[in-house]
């Protein structure tokens, strides 16, 4: 059975993935509407990068849900009171996903910089919305780093020991 406190680390996970995955896509986009775009070999690069990641956190985001699920499936007949792997191989692919996307923002928005002394990158507000993301993905992999330390070390409260020792001599 999952517990609440893990529950709630999987819907703040997901939510970040939306949230950066959206401005990941929105500052891709943003480049593309300035004059010198495809002139500008920095910024074509910058533009390339923010949608591979983009890409890669839509389909890992896709990816999430689906192992989310088909665990949250199969632990419903199950009544294990410690985090179970599939909480954990879950935890692991958000932190791995989320590391990558901000990565890929953050040399972005390094390319935007080299480009702005150029052109006037500021105005669409592109190079903003890749540092949000990037640092919104560090808190984020921070968050994800604290649970997976949590899922490791954490266990079973003494109200459910004895709720299970309670189970054990019944069924004998």
């Amino acid at each position: 059975m999952i517990s609440y406190l893990e529950l709630l680390l999987v819907f703040i996970i997901i939510i970040i993935l939306v949230i950066v995955n959206v401005l990941t896509a929105i500052s891709s986009q943003r480049i593309t509407t300035l004059t010198d775009y495809k002139s500008n070999s920095d910024l074509v690069i910058a533009h390339s990068r923010l949608t591979v990641a983009s890409i890669t956190g839509w389909i890992g985001l896709i990816i999430l849900v689906i192992i989310f699920i088909s665990y949250i499936g199969k632990t419903t007949e199950k009544k294990d009171k410690k985090t179970s792997g599939g909480i954990i191989l879950f935890l692991f692919i958000a932190l791995v996903l989320i590391f990558i996307v901000g990565v890929l923002c953050s040399i972005a928005s390094v390319d935007m910089d080299k480009a702005a002394k150029s052109t006037n990158i500021k105005e669409t507000g592109a190079r903003s919305l890749s540092n949000t993301a990037a640092v919104l993905s560090i808190i984020s992999g921070i968050v994800g780093i604290v649970a997976l330390i949590y899922a490791f070390v954490r266990k079973p409260s003494k109200k459910s020991k004895t709720k299970t020792n309670k189970d054990e001599t019944k069924d004998e």
